[in-house]
């Protein structure tokens, strides 16, 4: 767990997604085997405290994990996870991402030219 999980869930659920991946049985040994395993996993992982609220996040990593079979899901998790961790480091996408959770959470956003 980075500095960066802590604050962003996102990048959370993405390192718990590959430590998963890194644990799982040795009769996961195809591509399709942990795709399938992900997908269970997801479904537990929405209990978790840490991961309540991601409704659509969880829902894209669905759709991620039903498409592009052809490329290896951990290469495509790990790609995630370093293209977020670059993400959180600049002001702008941590400020697009405060101001998109307010969005989501039904706030009108404003000028004041005051």
């Amino acid at each position: 767990m980075t500095i960066l999980s802590l604050e962003n869930p996102v990048i959370l659920l993405l390192e718990n997604m590959l430590e998963a991946l890194s644990t799982a049985p040795d009769s996961i040994n195809n591509e399709r085997r942990r795709r399938r395993y992900l997908l269970n996993w997801l479904e537990s992982a929405r209990q978790m405290s840490a991961f309540r609220g991601m409704a659509e996040e969880f829902t894209t990593l669905r759709k991620l994990l039903a498409t592009n079979t052809d490329i290896p899901v951990a290469n495509t998790l790990k790609s995630l996870l370093e293209s977020g961790n670059n993400a959180a480091l600049y002001d702008l996408y941590r400020f697009r991402s405060a101001l998109s959770a307010c969005r989501s959470l039904g706030w009108q956003i404003g000028t004041c030219a005051w």
